[in-house]
């Protein structure tokens, strides 16, 4: 990052505003042949041709995609608020002095070969800089993958098919926005908005979360940062938004050699200790992740609409070794697994089956529905005994599609009338019953030691940081 954006004029907010929400957007670099970056990102920027103006830009003119495409920039009748840039690098410059020339103030610059690459694309980089902000304007990238608006705005991020939901997303990296897309989508879970900031040679992510703070369809921001050169700047900018009651993931690489070299090559960033990145972002209010699993795992988390401040934990499940797994994994946690009281055990003797255990974990021994697993559930979490639950569900299975549904619909039910956090772990992650119960707000997932994690943090066994 070059030293003089250091003490950078502030960007224009409408400039980083228009970046997700134009009334008209530029696909300069077109094309025609599908699998090109220009030909995916006027795919997606079609998409959305009822709701503004879109034009396509190639050297060559003619039809693309079943548009007329323009010559030059110069030519486009309107000025277009936003310009994503997918050319050579040799033209890049040159394009960029041609947006700026019409008064297009937002740019996407999708474009690599530049800082990343050494010092003569680092020089053109600083030129392309120079002449932006002196313009007003704002440009994302170079050397990144695009935006991405899930409530109507634009659409425009190549090789990446995003799916809308609550989670802002701000990542150095294009490729863990795809890891992170599936892993979300997987429960039930999608974006609000993403920007892709490469080589955050002009607009950096503190630059772009004041439009994240400000979005009422955002209520989590993940972040994904090599550079950390305006450290200070960025855990300003996260104690804002926490304060506005946003919850914050931040996720850094490990500092070592081989990090350091990786991060050079791909942003041309520096990477910097991870102990201390975690002491500002506690100090910050943020969540510090070191895995794209275990960001979604927080995130599924933070989500939840049940919190406590009890520690007493439930444990149930349909068969024996998962449940061990799960107890000790809760307690290894900070969560605590006691043994029920009489009472409880006596109600729950006359629910099942006689060789079922009662003292927690319960197994439900002989069980092969998930029927009465539910039914137990709703049993201990009337408990007061009982803060929180955590059900391992092998095996969803009813002898309809639609009983699942039910049946998943039904312990977000009785999640949501006690009050108290329920987790699920299942390796059905795509059956109905699962599903429905994701899309009731209960936390799904695959792993134990997961759900075990995610449980800890509604718990308040887990701290920020």
């Amino acid at each position: 990052m070059p030293d003089r954006l250091m003490d950078a004029p502030a960007i224009n907010q409408q400039a980083i505003d228009n970046l997700f929400t134009p009334g008209s957007v530029a696909v300069i670099g077109a094309s025609g042949v599908p699998g090109k970056w220009g030909y995916l990102a006027a795919e997606q920027a079609l998409r959305d041709k009822s709701r503004r103006d879109v034009f396509l830009v190639n050297r060559k003119g003619g039809e693309i995609q079943g548009e007329d495409a323009y010559r030059r920039y110069s030519d486009i009748e309107a000025v277009p608020d936003l310009a994503v840039i997918s050319v050579p690098r040799f033209a890049f410059e040159e394009t960029i002095d041609e947006v700026l020339a019409r008064g297009t103030r937002s740019i996407v610059g999708i474009t690599a070969g530049f800082g990343e690459e050494g010092r003569e694309g680092r020089a053109v980089e600083e030129r392309v800089v120079t002449k932006v902000r002196e313009a007003g304007a704002a440009m994302l990238g170079p050397n990144c993958m695009g935006v991405y608006d899930g409530h109507g705005g634009v659409r425009c991020m190549p090789w990446a098919e995003l799916t809308p939901g609550p989670v802002g997303f701000l990542s150095q990296s294009g490729g863990l926005i795809m890891d992170i897309s599936k892993r979300l989508a997987e429960v039930e879970l999608g974006f609000s908005r993403v920007a892709s900031v490469g080589n955050q040679a002009h607009v950096q992510i503190p630059d772009v979360m004041g439009n994240l703070a400000a979005d009422g369809g955002t209520r989590l921001v993940a972040i994904y940062i090599e550079d950390l050169a305006q450290a200070d700047r960025l855990f300003e900018s996260i104690s804002g938004m926490v304060s506005g009651g946003k919850e914050i993931i931040l996720m850094t690489p490990h500092s070592t050699p081989g990090s350091v070299r990786a991060a050079r090559a791909h942003t041309g960033s520096t990477v910097t200790s991870m102990q201390a990145t975690r002491e500002k972002a506690a100090q910050a209010g943020a969540w510090y992740v070191s895995s794209p699993r275990e960001m979604v795992t927080v995130a599924q988390a933070l989500l939840a609409p049940n919190r406590t401040a009890g520690k007493r934990v439930a444990v149930i499940s349909d068969t024996g070794g998962p449940g061990v797994l799960c107890s000790g994994l809760a307690e290894k946690q900070g969560l605590e697994v006691p043994e029920f009281g009489a009472a409880l055990q006596g109600r729950l003797r006359g629910l099942l089956s006689p060789r079922a255990v009662v003292d927690n974990p319960v197994d439900l021994v002989d069980n092969i529905t998930v029927e009465p697993m539910v039914d137990t559930l709703e049993v201990v979490l009337e408990a007061e005994e009982i803060d929180a639950v955590l059900m391992n569900i092998h095996v969803f299975v009813h002898e309809s599609a639609d009983l699942e549904v039910r049946t998943g619909k039904r312990i977000g039910r009785l999640a949501a009338r006690s009050g108290k956090p329920v987790v699920v772990t299942s390796h059905s992650m795509d059956s109905p019953g699962v599903l429905a119960a994701l899309r009731c707000g209960i936390p799904v997932y695959r792993d134990t030691g997961d759900a075990a994690s995610g449980l800890a943090l509604q718990c308040g066994c887990r701290s920020v940081g």
